[in-house]
């Protein structure tokens, strides 16, 4: 529709603008690339050679150029830090490879450029190389195709006979598959035809009129079938789907490959290049009719189309967030497949976001966020734009916390990273002032290892100091001069002055951890719950006001007026608190999964949940009724309300960040700015039911 049309153009990131200087003579088109597994990093083709870029700088980095030579095609490997291509020359000018071209595979660092790995594969040159899915597991074989080799005479290279084996890079072991004689010219030969399985069991090889999936071990073709479309195949991972081309007319096929039987077809013709994403869940096509267009594989249904760009090659990243796509004018365009936010979208860090660890305050945002295994750090950041203002190394913990006038960062330090040998050490709560550096200690954690096997005699029995702590949950009071925490290890819920960082007060161990902890509005009651009870203390004397057994709710906040605490909870629920008898008013239901976030409007009218199915749902706090569904494909753990009417949300494997609106007419305005035609009389009949379309 036309709408669908105009919403795509916000998924255009970038367009690299290339004008290639073609020799009339070249042997091999440059029209080809890739993108790292993270999207961060592109790799594309040029003439002699190929060039990689920063996506996101916009800069290129470096280039492989040789004078007399090509690299057909390269990829980057499955961790993202190397680029793998081959060399090849001109047969028909020389048998012999000219100065400056060592046919084989090369392994250049994806950063640098430079080459730290060469495996020669004799004196002809290679094609191209492949595996399966878009990026290269040196662990693994790669398929490699090239001219056969003759034993004896002028031509040591048959530039009619291909050739196809694996080869293991890191032995140079070598394992002939298959040889197809006629029929491939050299400007067809090379990796357009081959495809593998992950673990190089089975190849599958597409000429001009035929696809086959061989065995490796056996040299056995155990699937076979005419096409009459592009030199062209896709493979599943398991190598037990095969997908073959249609030509102009016909759609593509998807069949499985041990019975020969068709699964179904995709509706798409004049297609040039086809993939499976990494996760074999979509099929991606694009070609003369200028759509790159990405198809659910186990429905056959179209679920994206990104039109405007006509070329020969897309790939998609790992994490199937970003696409490039290769266009016929030399032109790359990258592409955003994640969820949009209707109003804006940045990229922050990538890696996990645990649930409850985004913070808005001040007019700064800041999140925490785990590139790597037992690694995190705090990004402070704009919430509007998105630009990154401060980064906080090591910590650990569940959640971060900013002040509320947001100039001052509360977060658990981790002393030492884990190593192969040690467990990690985490120590105490840290303030970090943004506007100055300074950094106050909390005092009260003792410093201790993560592994229950080390012994930490060092550490007391709270509310003896110092003491075990992993930090649940974090708050400031109102005014900013209170800090209160709630942990796991026997910490209990510990309260700071925070500006001194002396330890006010310390629940000791209580039965079941402390995990959420909330400030009312005017600082005088302190709210904790664990898996077992609900506890609310006076903020003056630190006696306990309510302690009752209680459901354990994981997000926990006060309403603006004071008058209700509101919870989710792991069966799916919001709990609603009478904080003046503390007795529950509201169980509201229909969250699709377990709460990890939750959020009131600043007006005190609307509950912002997010689940960890996806589900965003916005509730009108008055009637506990649902107001609006935000659905996700992917877990939300982070939710924040901007002002009354805009949300901030992070997925749980990030990178993106989201601003939704929840006004309609704000909605309706976006759509309208983004339309770029009307409706056609086809389209007035299917979607409005009308015979004719109505007048703009």
């Amino acid at each position: 529709s036309a709408l669908h049309e105009a919403l795509q153009q916000d998924h255009a990131l970038w367009t690299l603008e290339r004008r290639l200087r073609k020799p009339a003579n070249g042997f091999w088109s440059p029209d080809w690339g890739s993108l790292s597994p993270n999207g961060r990093l592109l790799l594309v083709g040029a003439v002699n050679g190929f060039e990689v870029w920063n996506v996101d700088r916009h800069r290129r980095l470096w280039n492989v150029h040789l004078a007399r030579g090509e690299v057909p095609l390269a990829r980057f490997s499955s961790n993202g830090s190397s680029v793998v291509g081959t060399t090849v020359w001109d047969l028909a000018s020389s048998q012999a490879p000219p100065a400056g071209v060592r046919p084989g595979v090369h392994v250049w660092d994806a950063l640098t450029g430079r080459e730290i790995r060469y495996r020669p594969l004799g004196r002809c040159p290679a094609y191209g190389l492949s595996q399966s899915g878009s990026f290269v597991d040196l662990s693994r074989p790669v398929a490699v195709s090239g001219p056969e080799r003759t034993r004896r005479g002028p031509r040591q290279c048959d530039s009619q006979t291909l050739e196809l084996f694996l080869v293991d890079v890191m032995t140079g072991k070598r394992k002939p598959v298959a040889t197809q004689s006629g029929g491939f010219p050299p400007d067809v030969l090379g990796l357009t035809g081959i495809a593998t399985s992950a673990d190089a069991k089975y190849m599958a090889i597409s000429g001009p009129t035929r696809t086959e999936v061989v065995d490796t071990d056996t040299r056995r073709t155990i699937f076979s079938r005419e096409v009459s479309g592009p030199a062209w195949v896709a493979l599943s991972s398991n190598g037990s789907r095969v997908v073959t081309a249609g030509g102009s007319e016909e759609p593509l096929s998807l069949w499985d490959v041990r019975s020969g039987r068709l699964l179904r077809q995709f509706d798409a013709t004049q297609v040039i290049w086809f993939g499976f994403s990494q996760d074999d869940k979509t099929l991606v096509t694009f070609g003369a009719e200028g759509v790159v267009r990405l198809w659910d594989v186990a429905t056959g249904h179209e679920v994206m189309s990104l039109p405007g760009h006509k070329g020969t090659w897309a790939g998609l990243s790992a994490n199937g967030t970003r696409l490039a796509s290769f266009a016929d004018d030399d032109s790359v365009r990258i592409w955003t497949l994640a969820k949009r936010g209707e109003v804006g979208q940045f990229w922050l860090e990538p890696g996990f976001y645990p649930g409850d660890s985004l913070d808005v305050e001040g007019g700064r945002a800041a999140v925490m966020v785990s590139p790597r295994p037992s690694y995190a750090e705090a990004v402070v950041f704009n919430p509007s734009t998105g630009a990154v203002q401060a980064k906080i190394p090591s910590i650990t913990g569940q959640v971060i916390r900013l002040s509320p006038d947001g100039r001052r960062l509360a977060a658990q330090q981790q002393v030492s990273p884990a190593t192969p040998r040690r467990p990690a050490l985490d120590g105490p709560v840290l303030i970090h002032d943004l506007d100055t550096g300074k950094v106050t200690e909390m005092k009260g954690f003792c410093v201790y290892s993560e592994s229950v096997y080390v012994p930490s005699p060092q550490c007391q029995e709270p509310p003896r100091t110092p003491f075990k702590a992993w930090v649940g949950s974090m708050e400031f009071s109102p005014d900013g001069s209170l800090l209160a925490a709630g942990s796991e290890h026997g910490g209990g819920l510990s309260v700071w002055n925070a500006y001194t960082g002396k330890l006010l007060f310390n629940s000791g161990k209580l039965p079941g951890e402390f995990w959420n902890v909330a400030f009312s509005p005017d600082g005088r009651r302190l709210v904790a719950s664990t898996p077992q009870e609900l506890f609310a203390y006076d903020t003056a004397s630190w006696k306990p006001l309510v302690r009752r057994p209680f459901v354990g709710l994981l997000p926990v906040r006060f309403t603006p007026d004071g008058r209700y605490v509101i919870g989710g909870t792991e069966a799916n629920r919001i709990i609603i608190v009478d904080a003046r008898t503390w007795k529950t008013t509201a169980s509201l239901a229909g969250q699709q999964g377990a709460i990890k976030d939750l959020r009131i409007s600043p007006d005190g009218t609307k509950i912002a949940a997010a689940d960890f199915s996806g589900l965003v749902r916005i509730w009108d706090l008055r009637s506990g009724k649902p107001l609006q569904d935000l659905p996700f494909d992917t877990p939300i753990e982070n939710v924040e309300f901007l002002d009354n009417r805009h949300l901030l949300i992070v997925p749980a494997n990030g990178p993106d960040v989201l601003i939704m609106t929840l006004d309609v007419d704000e909605l309706l305005r976006i759509a309208h700015s983004r339309l770029t035609r009307g409706f056609t009389q086809e389209e007035c009949r299917i979607y409005l039911h009308v015979d004719r379309c109505p007048s703009p």
